[in-house]
């Protein structure tokens, strides 16, 4: 994929998030999540257009130890933007909160 060649992709689904221990050992991250995303575009200038949203999930790490219960995230994809909408959880005992967007 490059250049000019027109994308038109769209992914839609279910999942827990645990499905990330598949690839590493070091985290634990189950959690119901819902993904819908489309991307249009080229591949020079995609446009994505959607969410990822993960609801009471949980998050840990060995070492460094780290533990995040409650977790709540949202990103939302606006064509060239991802913006973390909701960021929410309690990270090793204390409260988590966060925003932003690139």
């Amino acid at each position: 994929l490059s250049g000019t060649r027109p994308l038109d992709l769209k992914i839609e689904g279910n999942f827990d998030a645990g499905i990330a221990s598949m690839f590493t050992d070091t985290v634990q991250a189950p959690g119901a999540t819902e993904l819908r995303a489309a991307v249009t575009g080229t591949a020079q200038a995609p446009q994505a257009q959607g969410y990822l949203q993960l609801n009471d999930g949980q998050f840990s790490m060995r070492d460094p130890r780290v533990g995040i219960d409650e977790f709540n995230l949202r990103i939302d994809l606006a064509g060239t933007r991802a913006t973390i909408s909701r960021l929410n959880g309690v990270l090793n005992g204390g409260t988590l909160s966060g925003g932003g967007s690139i």
